[in-house]
């Protein structure tokens, strides 16, 4: 219940983030959450993959229905016809690893004894 919490949090705080500051600006404020829930590597690796993946994917998409789909679907007819959700998929999935990265070094180096 209380990664699930965290989980949410976590994609409020990226995605507000991505919309004022930058779209790096949520990776970067990701060891603040795991810190604070003192998490383990692999629970720290599932927070910032799903939380930055979920919040990548539905801002790509959001940002994609403003200009009803103009740039995404010119982008993919040059990777053989993919729809809009799959590029959002795959931003998704690019964004939810680097949290997940940022999210589990932070664990390592949070838990390493003294």
């Amino acid at each position: 219940m209380k990664f699930a919490l965290y989980l949410l949090g976590t994609v409020a705080l990226v995605f507000i983030l991505s919309q004022s500051i930058h779209w790096m600006a949520g990776i970067l404020v990701l060891p603040l959450p795991v810190y604070l829930a003192k998490l383990r590597p692999a629970r720290a690796f599932m927070l910032g993959f799903f939380g930055v993946g979920l919040a990548w994917c539905i801002y790509a998409y959001w940002l994609s229905a403003k200009n009803d789909h103009l740039l995404s679907s010119q982008v993919g007819d040059l990777f053989g016809h993919i729809t809009p959700l799959s590029l959002s998929v795959v931003s998704a999935v690019l964004g939810g690893l680097g949290g997940a990265l940022v999210s589990a070094s932070t664990a390592v180096i949070s838990t390493r004894k003294k």
